[in-house]
């Protein structure tokens, strides 16, 4: 279950899903945000349409699900908890 943001739009959308709709950059950002809510493990998000990659530096700690281009979703895992999720445009993909 998500219960915190750092991206107050990704916030918005996740509260009011129809009155957003076409504010989404893109679709796959609509069912990332469905697949942490329902998340009670990050084995959960182990699909193949998701993959989450662990980050390093300074966001150590949080993972990243690619939705397109330069951009990612970042979050935190606290089981059973989805935290801190952000959107954030990323140069170089995350390792």
């Amino acid at each position: 279950m998500i219960i915190k943001f750092q991206h107050k739009g990704l916030e918005a959308i996740y509260r009011r899903p129809l009155l957003d709709a076409e504010a989404l950059p893109s679709p796959k950002l609509r069912r990332i945000l469905a697949a942490l809510d329902a998340a009670t493990d990050l084995r959960d998000l182990s699909l193949p349409a998701l993959r989450p990659q662990p980050l390093g530096g300074r966001l150590h700690g949080h993972w990243s699900i690619w939705v397109f281009g330069d951009w990612y979703l970042t979050f935190t895992f606290s089981a059973p908890n989805v935290t801190m999720v952000n959107y954030l445009e990323m140069r170089t993909p995350p390792c």
